[in-house]
């Protein structure tokens, strides 16, 4: 297929996994999607529609060690727990027309890899495509993604990024934020070769931008947990 499936060794079929406890896997029910491990459950629906309350955000939850299911706040400005958009001078560019399809491309007892084609649509009169590749790593708050976007355009500015609308503290890193939510959650975004990194107060969310060619991939990692600072940026270290 495309650059964002250079990994793939070979589609699997889909896991039959509930997404509790120490299990994980990827389940599709009706119209929608969801993916876990014993640290994060997400979930997203392929009709835009029953998922414009979300706003191409996904929805996720941390599972705290002491057993309780933190259910994160929807971020409403598309971007957030792994999502991206297109970016220009009049705002974002969401996929409003949802997602295509979705198939679990490996699946080991230590990760899972997921991918999520989007269906085409236009950014200014030009089509645009989205692929989108994420690497849950088990029994890590960590995960890896890699969007791929093709279409009629030469450069494509792409964001990603993290809710600040009820964040209690915002760092800054050399390659991202790390923010800390309610409930003692600690959230993470890293992209190593982003262009910019800004907080958007208009989209209550820290962003990170980077330009992009057609055929360019972009690659980012997002963390949630109860644990602290350190022990994400921990896990982030294990898998880069």
């Amino acid at each position: 297929m495309k650059k964002i499936l250079y990994i793939m060794l070979m589609a699997a079929s889909l896991s039959g996994c509930d997404g509790t406890g120490d299990e994980f896997g990827m389940n599709i029910r009706k119209d929608r999607i969801s993916w876990n491990n014993s640290k994060l459950e997400f979930s997203t629906d392929m009709n835009p529609e029953r998922g414009k309350d979300y706003n191409n955000s996904f929805r996720v939850s941390v599972l705290t060690k002491e057993g309780k299911t933190i259910r994160m706040p929807a971020d409403m400005s598309g971007l957030g727990y792994g999502a991206s958009c297109p970016m220009g001078t009049s705002g974002l560019y969401k996929p409003e027309n949802g997602i295509a399809s979705a198939e679990i491309l490996q699946q080991t007892q230590e990760r899972i890899i997921i991918h999520l084609k989007y269906n085409k649509w236009e950014i200014l009169d030009a089509p645009v495509m989205l692929d989108k590749q994420i690497t849950l790593f088990h029994d890590s708050p960590v995960m890896a993604v890699i969007d791929y976007y093709d279409g009629e355009f030469e450069l494509l500015n792409v964001a990603a990024g993290l809710t600040s609308a009820c964040a209690l503290e915002i760092s800054g890193t050399e390659n991202g934020y790390i923010l800390t939510y309610p409930d003692n959650i600690t959230g993470i975004i890293v992209m190593h070769d982003a262009d910019e990194k800004t907080k958007n107060r208009e989209l209550d969310n820290v962003l990170l931008r980077k330009g992009i060619e057609n055929g360019q991939i972009i690659r980012y990692y997002v963390g949630l947990s109860d644990r602290g600072k350190d022990y994400l940026l921990e896990k982030l270290a294990e898998i880069l």
